[in-house]
This record gives C-alpha cells, structure tokens and sequence, in this order.
C-alpha cells in the first residue's frame, strides 16, 4: 500500500465491510482513497471561474458529495464507484457555487441572450449556426460577439436536484433522480435516454474538429482548459471560447431536436 491509497483486494474488503456494518473506520478509509477525486474535480472546475473563488471551499463542499455517495452507492451493480459519484461531487461543487452567487447578472444575461440566438438561428437554418449569424441576428460586429462569448465563458451551472421535464411522458424529476440507481430505469426512460445520446452524438459529429477534440480531451481525457490549450498550442482563454461555442451550439441543437418532436407527434 502506498501512503492512504488502498490495493484493489483491500479496497474490495474495506467496500464489503462497509456495506454489511457502515462502520465509520471503514467509510474514513474510502473517503481518503477517493479524495483525489474530489481534488482533481475542484481543479478542473477552478480554471475556469473566477480568481476569488477558494478551490478549497470547492474541495470541502465535493467532500459532501464524495460522502453521499459512499453512502448510496450499491456494490454488485455494475457501475464504477467513479463514474457514480463524479456527478454528486460536481453537483455538491456547483450547488456551493449557487449558494456564493458568484455570477453577476449582467454575465447570466448575455449568456441567455447568445443561448436564444443561436436557438433561433439553428432553428431558422434547421443546422449549426455560425458564429457570423448569430453575430447578425444579434445585430453586432463579429468583434464584438467574440466579446461577448469571452464575457459569459464561465461554467453554466446545473444542479443535480434542478428539476427537469420530460414532455413525452409529462412529469418531472430530477438528475439525480436519474443516475442513482439503473436498476430502476423504466423502458420509456431508456428510450428517451438513448434518442437523446443519438442526437448529441450525431450533433457533435457536425462541430468543427477543433472543437471535438477540446468537448474529448475536456470531457472524456479530463484535462484542464490549460492543459488542453497545451495540446493544441493555443492560450486557455481561447480554449474556454471554443469550449463555450460548442457548447451553445450543441444546446441549441438539442433544443432544435425537441422542437422536431412536437412536430411529428
């Protein structure tokens, strides 16, 4: 064993342990062996906000998260105690976050004003808007929707308890309604789940290819802006613009898929 980081026969004990006894010895042992979880997650979400924010208070409120999920968690079911508990510590982050208000206004008005523009275009051209149409439909210079983007970059905060409408079947819940236990996924869910990935797997298909490798290497590789921006020998600020660009053009096109929906049913 090397410091606090368990072997994988002393993790597996320690993990069936505290199944069967929730013993805190057994849980303070999984929470320091995951904890570079929660570190790493706080670095990457760190370089994007602003220089005020104390990666530590973001480290202390991904503990909570870290925590909740040790505690839900279910051993035998198939699913990675990482790819589990990922969207609680990120969740426990962003919902810190929400509390801080730490977004001006201003910032959250531009950004739901590029949101609707390219809503509006992609729905217009039924693809992709380009960053000259949106500028137009905004009635500004391309200079300045680059300043603008460069304004509004920070991370778009969603909570896991944020609650989320499904119109096809016509209720209500949550995210982290949805990623606790797949066990309990209904058919109509896996349904919606999987019509969903398609149409995101096609839309990203249709980015520019600098912006697949920045939404591969930020989401699936977990390198940090500046990490990424090494990769591609541009500065970090201009990875964060291309990351907020591929960004508003996905959701917009999600929202494009939704609106084809209503539609044909």
């Amino acid at each position: 064993m090397e410091g606090n980081i368990l072997e994988d026969s002393e993790l597996r004990s320690t993990w069936e342990k505290y199944v069967k006894t929730r013993g805190q010895q057994e849980k303070n042992k999984l929470i320091i062996h995951y904890l570079p979880l929660v570190k790493a997650t706080a670095a990457r979400l760190s370089v994007s906000l602003p220089a005020h924010i104390n990666i530590d208070d973001l480290i202390s409120s991904g503990v909570f998260g870290l925590i909740s999920a040790i505690e839900r968690y279910k051993l035998d079911t198939g699913t990675k105690f990482k790819s589990f508990s990922n969207l609680r510590i990120y969740g426990s982050m962003l919902d810190e976050l929400r509390n801080l208000d730490w977004v001006p206004r201003s910032i959250r008005s531009k950004s739901r004003q590029i949101q609707e523009a390219y809503n509006a275009v992609q729905q217009q051209k039924g693809r992709f808007a380009l960053d000259s149409e949106v500028a137009d439909f905004l009635g500004v210079t391309f200079e300045e929707f680059t300043e603008m983007i460069n304004k509004t970059k920070i991370v778009t905060i969603t909570s896991l308890d944020a609650k989320i409408y499904n119109h096809k079947s016509n209720n209500t819940g949550s995210f982290s309604d949805v990623v606790e236990d797949k066990k309990t996924f209904t058919a109509h869910f896996k349904l919606s789940k999987q019509e969903t990935k398609e149409i995101l797997v096609n839309a990203i298909e249709e980015l520019s290819k600098q912006e697949k490798i920045v939404l591969t290497l930020y989401y699936f590789d977990e390198l940090t802006l500046k990490e990424i921006g090494e990769v591609l020998s541009v500065t970090e600020s201009r990875v964060s613009q291309i990351h907020s660009k591929a960004i508003h053009r996905l959701k917009a096109r999600l929202n494009l898929s939704e609106v084809s929906d209503y539609a044909t049913n």
